[in-house]
């Protein structure tokens, strides 16, 4: 009786969690990288509000969804942190702010409709632009790898999750 009452207790953690994640459309979202990512990829931002307005919902009482949905955050927060990147030689700095010297270009920039966070071929050479797209790819290739284990953990445990 006690898993029962867990279960529907994680399924509603989900479903609330959900009116505010839109968890089905990230993979599509990260389909286009390296190119661009759509300026909605927050799931890390959306999350860690979520948490502050709802702190008894999470950890969730499965303890492998806790795992797979820690894994799935973890993974979106490093693309979340690699559209905030500038480059500086070849390594890749969260937003720095250099009071003089060295020449840094953000690795993403927004675009004119502000839609998108596209990669700054601008003002990166060929070099900086393979380098960035060898590091998004791998990031993206992680990403995908923990967002199909959580969905398909929840495809098959939890039958009454909206999905939005």
């Amino acid at each position: 009786m006690k898993k029962n009452i867990y279960y529907e207790q994680d399924v509603n953690s989900l479903n609330i969690l959900f009116e505010s994640v839109p968890i089905s459309s990230f993979r599509n979202m990260v389909m286009e990288l390296p190119n661009k990512l759509s300026v909605d990829f927050k799931p890390y931002v959306v999350f860690y509000v979520f948490l502050k307005h709802n702190p008894q919902l999470y950890p969730f009482k499965d303890k492998e969804l806790t795992r797979l949905w820690k894994l799935f955050i973890i993974n979106a927060k490093k693309i979340e942190d690699l559209m905030e990147n500038n480059i500086y030689g070849d390594n890749f700095h969260s937003l720095l702010k250099f009071s003089s010297g060295p020449t840094f270009f953000n690795a993403y920039v927004i675009d004119d409709c502000g839609d998108f966070m596209v990669l700054n071929k601008s003002f990166l050479s060929e070099e900086k632009v393979a380098l960035v797209e060898n590091k998004v790819s791998k990031t993206v290739k992680d990403f995908s790898f923990h967002y199909s284990a959580l969905v398909n953990y929840l495809n098959n445990k939890f039958y009454n999750i909206k999905w939005q």
